[in-house]
C-alpha cells in the first residue's frame, strides 16, 4: 500500500491534548509491527463508482461518473455532511436508524452514521471482506468540499494569521483525518512560531500518513540532525530505506548514527549492506567499507560478520579482489579455524595449486603432498598458507611454503617466525617448533620475555627441564611479574629436586602482609602456592603463618574485591583451610582453628555451596571437643545427630561431648531426641542410662539399659552396665530388698563374663562390685584370679589392670588387719 494506516482515535486524542505525542508514536510503531493495515473504525467499502471518483478527485478532475453498485443499482451523492466525503451517503430505514443511533455529541457522530452504513453493507454486500480489504484504496488529498477551506488556510498563513489558519487545518482535519496538507501546513505554521517540537510532531504525522513520500522522511531526518536527536534520526532514515532500501547514502547515513548511538552491531550491519547493493564502478568504495567494516568487527570481536562482508565483497567484485583483500579474510579465517576455507581463497585469487595425495587409511581425506606457489607471492600470504597447511596436517609442503621465510633474517621477519612457531605449539608438534623459537631468542629484536615463554614452554613439553628451567628464569629476569611463568618455574624446579628453589621462586617478591592493604589477583595466587608448597615440604610454621594470613584477607575481603580473589577456586580455598586446620591439630593449637572455622561459617563464603558448610562445622564440632569447648562442641554436633542419629562413630563422639557437658538441658536434649526420632537406638539409649547414672538416677538407668538390651542382647557391655547400676541401687541408703538386688546384679556380672570370657578385665569388674557392697572375701578371689591373668593386649601397659587390681586388694588387706599382705602387693605391683 502507498499509506501507511493511522489510529483515528488515538490520532483525535492527540490533537485535543488528550495523550503525549510520544504516545501516539508508540501505538503507531505497533500498528506497524504487528502489520495491522486496517484503520482502527470499521468504514462502508466504497462501490466500484465511488473508486474511480476518488481517482478522479485526486486528478482535479471537476465530472463525477456514476457507476453500479454491487447489486447493479446506482447511489448517488448528494451534498456532503459525511465526515468524509468519499463515503456515499445512504439511505437507511428508520428502524435500523433507531437500533444503531446513540445520544452523542461532537466526533461521535460520525461513527453514528459509519454504524448505519456497516450495517447495510452488510446486507447488501456480496464481495468477501478480504476481497474488499484487497482492492480498498485511501486518499491522502483534501477532498473536493474542503479545498476551498484549505485554499483560505493556506492564505491565512500567509498573511500571518496563524491561529485562523491553525482552526482552519483542525477543521479539515476533523472532517478528514487522513489529508496530508493540513498537517504539512501546521507544521509550517508552528515552525514559524518557533515551536519547534510542534511543528516537528506535525511533520511525522503527515509522514506517517504518505509513508512513501521519502523526500519528506529525509528533510525530517535532517531536523533531528540539527536537534541532535540521535534516535529520531535513525527512524526517518528506517522510513526510507523502507521504500528505497538501496539507497547508498542513507544507508551511509544511517550506519553512522547507530555507531554514534553504541548500537555497533547494527552499524556493521549496515555496512555490510551497503557493499551487498553497490554498484559495480563503486568497487573502490566497497573496498574501503569493507575495510573499515573489518576494523569495527575486529574491535568488536564480531569475526563472523566480518568474514561475511568479506565473503560478499569477493562475490560482488571478483576481479578487484588485491592480495590485501585476499590477506584479510584469510586471516579472518584462520582466526576461526576455518583453514581449508583460506586455502581455497588463495586458492581461487593468488594463483595458488595444491596436489593431493592418495587417501591414507589414518586420514579421513588426503594429505597435500606438493604445492605450486606463483611468483610474486606475498610473504605474509606465503606464511598464511603454511599456517593453514600446519593445521590441516599436511606437514609434507610446509618446509617447501617456508623456506623462503628461513632464509630471512629473523631480525625483520620474527613475527611470521612467532606465527609458524605457534602454529607448531597448537599442534603439539614440539620439535618443529623448538628450532624456530631457538632462532628467534637469538635475535636481538625478538629477545622478549613473550617469546622466551613460548620457547620454556616449548622445552618443558619436550621433557627438556633444565633447559626449560633457564627459559623461565630468563621470563622472569625481564618481566619479574609474570606470574604464570613463577608458578612454571616453581613446578620444575619442584620436579628437579630442588625443593627450597622452588620455595625461593615463589618468594622472590614478597608482598607486603599490611591487613589493610588489598591484594592482586598475582599476590593471591603466589601466596596460594607458596603456602601450598610449604605444606608439601612439611614447613608447618611457615605455612600455617602463611595460611591463616591469606584465609583472613579472603574471609574478610569487600565485594568489589571479590574478582580479585576467584582467581582461585572454592575447592582450592576449602582445600587450604581443611590443611591449615590439620596443621594447627598437629601444633595443639585447638583454639586457632576453632576462631578460623567460626570466622570462615560467619562469613558465608561457602554459602552456595551444599557440602562444604556441613564440613566446616564438623570439623568445628572436632576442634572445639579437642579444645575443651564441649558447649560449642554440643551446639554444632545437635544437626548432625539430629539427621544421622543411626551412625555409630557419630553417636560416640556425642556421647563424649555430653558427657563432659554435665547440664540437664543436654541430657533432655538426647530424650527428646530418643522420643522423637530414634526410638529403637541402641546408642542413645545407653547414653540416657549414662546421663541417669551420672546423677544417681539409678532406676531410670537400669531401665535404658535394659531396653537396649533388649535390642542387643549379645553386647557384654550392656549386661556390665545393668549390673553396675544394680550395685549402685544396692548401696543407697533407703533401697529395700537390697540382697535381691545384689544377687541380680552379680547374675548380670556372670553373664557378662560368660560373653566377655575369663579375662583380667571381667574378674576385676566383678571383684571391684563386690568391694563396693563390702563382700569382701568373694572380692578377694575374682581379684586374685584377675592377678594372675594376663592383659587382654599384651605389651601395652594402658590396658593392664594390675596395678589397680593390686592396690584395691591392699586396701582389703589393710582394712582386715593384714598390713605386711598390702604392702607386699604395692611393692611388687604398683612402685614404678
Amino acid at each position: 500500500m502507498d499509506q501507511e494506516e493511522i489510529d483515528k482515535e488515538q490520532l483525535l486524542q492527540y490533537l485535543r491534548g488528550e495523550i503525549p505525542f510520544e504516545k501516539w508514536v508508540q501505538g503507531q510503531q505497533m500498528l506497524e509491527q504487528e502489520g495491522q493495515f486496517t484503520l482502527n473504525f470499521d468504514v462502508p467499502q466504497p462501490s466500484q463508482t465511488q473508486e474511480k471518483q476518488d481517482e478522479e478527485d485526486e486528478d482535479d478532475d471537476e465530472e463525477e461518473d456514476e457507476g453500479g453498485s454491487d447489486d447493479g443499482k446506482t447511489e448517488e451523492a448528494g451534498p456532503s455532511t459525511d465526515p468524509d466525503p468519499s463515503f456515499p451517503r445512504l439511505e437507511s430505514s428508520a428502524g435500523d436508524e433507531e437500533e444503531n443511533v446513540r445520544d452523542i455529541t461532537g466526533f461521535d457522530a460520525m461513527n453514528v452514521e459509519i454504524q448505519i452504513m456497516r450495517g447495510l453493507r452488510r446486507r447488501k454486500c456480496r464481495v468477501p471482506p478480504a476481497e474488499l480489504h484487497k482492492h480498498r484504496r485511501r486518499r491522502t488529498r483534501v477532498p473536493k468540499n474542503l479545498r476551498g477551506l484549505m485554499g483560505q488556510a493556506h492564505l491565512c498563513f500567509a498573511r500571518k494569521e496563524h491561529d485562523q489558519a491553525t482552526k482552519m487545518c483542525m477543521e479539515i482535519i476533523r472532517q478528514a483525518p487522513r489529508s496530508v496538507e493540513p498537517f504539512q501546513l501546521l507544521g509550517m505554521i508552528y515552525e514559524d512560531l518557533g515551536d519547534m517540537e510542534k511543528s516537528m510532531q506535525f511533520q511525522l504525522i503527515a509522514a506517517h500518513i504518505s509513508p512513501r513520500d521519502t523526500e519528506q522522511w529525509q528533510q525530517l531526518a535532517d531536523v533531528c540532525l540539527e536537534r541532535d536527536d540521535l534516535e529520531k534520526a535513525v527512524y526517518c532514515y528506517t522510513k526510507v530505506l523502507k521504500f528505497n532500501n538501496h539507497h547508498i547514502p542513507t544507508l551511509h547515513a544511517r550506519a553512522g548514527l547507530y555507531i554514534r548511538l553504541g548500537e555497533n552491531k547494527k552499524a556493521m550491519e549496515s555496512y555490510h549492506t551497503i557493499i551487498k547493493h553497490l554498484p559495480q564502478d563503486e568497487w573502490h568504495q566497497g573496498i574501503q567499507v569493507a575495510r573499515e567494516l573489518v576494523q569495527r568487527c575486529h574491535n568488536l570481536g564480531e569475526v563472523n560478520l566480518a568474514i561475511e562482508a568479506m565473503e560478499t565483497l569477493v562475490k560482488r567484485f571478483p576481479d578487484h579482489i588485491s592480495s590485501e583483500e585476499v590477506n584479510t579474510i584469510a586471516e579472518l579465517y584462520i582466526s576461526s579455524r576455518q583453514y581449508q576455507r583460506a586455502i581455497q581463497v588463495m586458492c581461487d585469487h593468488c594463483g595458488v595449486r595444491v596436489e593431493l595425495g592418495k587417501v591414507e587409511p589414518s586420514r579421513a581425506e588426503p594429505e597435500a603432498v606438493n604445492v605450486h606457489i606463483p611468483d610474486g607471492l606475498p610473504i605474509d600470504l606465503r606464511v598464511k598458507l603454511a599456517i593453514c597447511l600446519i593445521h590441516s596436517r599436511h606437514l609434507t609442503p610446509v618446509a617447501m611454503v617456508t623456506q623462503p621465510l628461513f632464509s630471512e633474517d629473523p631480525e625483520e621477519m620474527g613475527d611470521l617466525y612467532l606465527d609458524v612457531a605457534e602454529a607448531y605449539i597448537e599442534i603439539n608438534d614440539y620439535e618443529a617448533a623448538k628450532p624456530i623459537l631457538a632462532a628467534l631468542v637469538a635475535a636481538k629484536n625478538y629477545n622478549l620475555p613473550a617469546v622466551w615463554l613460548r620457547y620454556a614452554e616449548c622445552l618443558n613439553s619436550l621433557g627438556e627441564l633444565a633447559e626449560s628451567s633457564r627459559a623461565y628464569s630468563e621470563v622472569l629476569k625481564q618481566a619479574p611479574r609474570h606470574l604464570d611463568a613463577r608458578l612454571a618455574l616453581a613446578a620444575i624446579e619442584q620436579q628437579l629436586g630442588r625443593a627450597e628453589s622452588a620455595l625461593q621462586t615463589l618468594t622472590l617478591d614478597p608482598v607486603e602482609q599490611d591487613d589493610d592493604q588489598a591484594l592482586s589477583k598475582q599476590d593471591i595466587q603466589l601466596l596460594f602456592r607458596q603456602s601450598t608448597l610449604m605444606h608439601t615440604q612439611g614447613h608447618l610454621q611457615e605455612f600455617v603463618e602463611k595460611g591463616l594470613n591469606l584465609l583472613s584477607k579472603y574471609i574478610q575481603k569487600d565485594q568489589e574485591d571479590y574478582a580479585n580473589y576467584s582467581v582461585i577456586t572454592k575447592g582450592e580455598w576449602f582445600s587450604l583451610i581443611q590443611k591449615s586446620c590439620q596443621s594447627l591439630g598437629e601444633m595443639k593449637r585447638f583454639g586457632e582453628a576453632c576462631r578460623l572455622l567460626q570466622d570462615t561459617l560467619k562469613s558465608n563464603v561457602f554459602e552456595k555451596e551444599t557440602d562444604k558448610p556441613r564440613k566446616l562445622k564438623f570439623m568445628l564440632v572436632c576442634a572445639s571437643y579437642l579444645h575443651n569447648n564441649f558447649e560449642e562442641a554440643f551446639f554444632y554436633i545437635r544437626e548432625f545427630v539430629n539427621k544421622w542419629g543411626e551412625k555409630t562413630n557419630l553417636m560416640n563422639l556425642f556421647s563424649l561431648i555430653v558427657t563432659n557437658t554435665m547440664g540437664p538441658r543436654h541430657h533432655k536434649f538426647c530424650l527428646r531426641l530418643t522420643i522423637r526420632l530414634y526410638p529403637d537406638s541402641t546408642a542413645l539409649s545407653i547414653i540416657n542410662g549414662h546421663n541417669a547414672l551420672q546423677t544417681s538416677s539409678y532406676k531410670h538407668a537400669i531401665g535404658e539399659y535394659v531396653r537396649a538390651y533388649y535390642h542387643d542382647p549379645s553386647n557384654p557391655f550392656l549386661l556390665l552396665c545393668v549390673g553396675v547400676s544394680l550395685f549402685a541401687l544396692a548401696t543407697q541408703r533407703f533401697t529395700v530388698n537390697k540382697d535381691s538386688i545384689i544377687t541380680q546384679g552379680f547374675s548380670c556380672l556372670r553373664s557378662y563374663q560368660k560373653l566377655r570370657g575369663d579375662t583380667q578385665e571381667s574378674n576385676y569388674n566383678i571383684g571391684r562390685a563386690l568391694q563396693q557392697v563390702s563382700i569382701d572375701h568373694l572380692a578377694v578371689h575374682y581379684y586374685h584370679k584377675a592377678l594372675s591373668l594376663p592383659s587382654i593386649i599384651p605389651h601395652d601397659d594402658r590396658f593392664d589392670l594390675q596395678p589397680q587390681i593390686a592396690f584395691n586388694l591392699s586396701l582389703i588387706y589393710r582394712g582386715s588387719g593384714n598390713p605386711e599382705m598390702a604392702q607386699e602387693l604395692l611393692e611388687t605391683y604398683c612402685v614404678i
